[in-house]
């Protein structure tokens, strides 16, 4: 008679019981199921016997299957996981080396719907497990530091020259009423520890300005460039789904960039806030792909569905042979990672033909706008402006 105990953490009670009762047929009678979220978790995980497998779904409100593999990582949990989930095989595969990168040991993936022959082969090769123990909570501050507004540089469709969507770019106000660069006060913002909150306050002025725009019938697909730090801070970045997920904007219109794309001290941070990112709904874009030495590193491991070719390798395609090759590479993985590929940085129109013929699927740069403020974008997209031919419209 099998002895394994088995704990199913699942907010979907229907197949929380499908599964238990599959488990039970099996002949695995010790099964507890916990339903009810963190508190719900970590009462189930910690009542004796200790189970010897904890089978997590991935999507769950509040308290998601990439948090528990944090408590389970924390705590010294010695026992087997399966992740359970009908999510896409990009974040499937983050969510394994994530599991895997936690030290924990992967029993396995289980789909949804659930197959009986695919739940019994899996739990049959489980081994015997020990007992975790509760880690502590910590809360993390969102109040704004500065006055923060957002400009928008066109993203182009190279195949029809229509408008893409946009990058959203921060601007910050002082008190003078002067506007600046972000970059004149990133220091500051990071030395009194605001750039969190400085960043969600941005957020919350670029989600003000797209239900602004829904009302009008208008919905663009926007980008937030988001430092490496902020994704390093998993509390933090629930922060920024949250208000995605508060708000009346569907969470595909937006993609959270990462730049300063260099591996961090604990990779485990950045890939579960990337992939609780996907699991959301939200886009994820590498930024400055073609510069640095961790790229490869950081694009085999995320969960991205946008790849951004760096301007520097966009504007050497035209005399750099080598650089060519490289986005020839860029073209190749995107199409094998079903990623959208767009060249940033774009000033000429020999630049443009390049990265077209190259394969190329979106532009970004001068030689097609500048950043615009809300009400000059706004207009852009009401117009239905945006298509560029040969001879270009640069606003």
């Amino acid at each position: 008679m099998p002895s394994l105990c088995i704990l199913i953490v699942d907010d979907d009670r229907v197949f929380a019981a499908l599964a238990e009762a599959v488990l039970h047929a099996c002949g695995y009678k010790n099964v507890r199921i916990a339903t009810g979220g963190e508190s719900d978790f970590r009462r189930q995980l910690e009542g004796p016997p200790p189970p010897d497998l904890v089978i997590l779904d991935l999507n769950m409100p509040g308290f998601d299957g990439l948090a528990a593999m944090r408590v389970l990582r924390d705590s010294g949990f010695g026992g087997h996981v399966a992740i359970a989930s009908g999510e896409m095989a990009a974040v499937l595969r983050s969510a394994s080396q994530l599991a895997r990168l936690f030290g924990l040991k992967l029993a396995g993936l289980i789909s949804k719907p659930l197959r009986a022959g695919e739940i019994e082969t899996l739990v049959a090769k489980v081994e015997a497990s020990v007992a975790p123990v509760a880690m502590p909570e910590k809360t993390v501050s969102a109040s704004p530091f500065k006055h923060v507004t957002p400009v928008f540089q066109p993203k182009i469709n190279a195949g029809d020259g229509s408008v893409y969507g946009a990058e959203a770019l921060m601007r910050v106000v002082l008190q003078d009423g002067t506007t600046h660069s972000p970059q004149d006060h990133i220091d500051k913002l990071v030395a009194a520890g605001e750039l969190g909150p400085a960043s969600l306050s941005f957020l919350d002025a670029v989600i003000a300005q797209m239900q602004k725009w829904q009302s009008q019938g208008l919905s663009p697909v926007i980008s937030i460039n988001l430092p490496a730090p902020l994704f390093e801070d998993a509390e933090l970045m629930s922060f920024f789904i949250t208000a995605v997920q508060q708000s009346t904007i569907s969470p595909g219109q937006f993609t959270f960039e990462l730049t300063e794309a260099a591996l961090p001290g604990d990779i485990t941070i950045l890939l579960e806030s990337m992939t609780r990112v996907r699991i959301a709904g939200l886009g994820l874009a590498l930024d400055d792909y073609g510069t640095g030495m961790a790229n490869y590193d950081i694009l085999r491991l995320c969960p991205f569905s946008e790849l951004k070719i760096d301007r520097s390798v966009a504007q050497a395609v035209v005399q750099d042979r080598l650089a060519g090759s490289f986005v020839e590479g860029a073209v190749a993985i995107s199409r094998e990672l079903d990623l959208t590929l767009v060249a940033e940085g774009v000033e000429t129109e020999m630049q443009v033909s390049a990265l077209r013929r190259l394969g190329v699927s979106i532009f970004q740069g001068y030689f097609f706008s500048k950043p615009l403020d809300s009400p000059a974008f706004g207009q852009l997209l009401r117009n239905k402006v945006g298509k560029f031919g040969s001879s270009q419209l640069k606003i």
